[in-house]
């Protein structure tokens, strides 16, 4: 991934650190709703933004979460062979 200087405005403006904060803030926060009070596991800080700042994965994930991500995966396996990249480009 190239330097913050050497990016695009739009996307250095939307990859920035502080909008990757809030959306994990979020996450765990909501992960803490859901999970009836335990925390949200560290790894999964690092999986949240590209699933979700990424707009064809964020289109493709499910709207319930009664789908298991099994099944989510063997129906999208394009957007899961391109996570790791964007999860290690946003590290």
């Amino acid at each position: 991934m190239p330097s913050w200087s050497q990016r695009p405005q739009a996307s250095a403006a939307f990859l920035n650190p502080a909008l990757v904060a809030a959306v994990a803030a979020t996450a765990a926060r909501d992960y803490e709703r859901e999970a009836s009070g335990r925390l949200m596991p560290w790894p999964m800080a690092f999986v949240v933004a590209p699933l979700v700042l990424h707009r064809p994965t964020r289109r493709a994930l499910p709207t319930s979460t009664r789908t298991h991500l099994t099944n989510w995966v063997a129906d999208h396996p394009a957007l899961v062979a391109g996570l790791a990249a964007r999860s290690t480009s946003l590290t």
